[in-house]
C-alpha cells in the first residue's frame, strides 16, 4: 500500500513540475 501512495505522490509532484515548466515555456514564447 505504501508503495502505491509514494508512487501517486511522485506522479503528482512530477505533474506539477511539468505544468510549471510548460508555463515558463509559454511565457518565453
Amino acid at each position: 500500500m505504501t508503495l502505491y501512495i509514494l508512487h501517486d505522490i511522485l506522479i503528482n509532484v512530477a505533474d506539477a513540475e511539468t505544468q510549471k515548466m510548460t508555463k515558463k515555456k509559454l511565457k518565453n514564447l
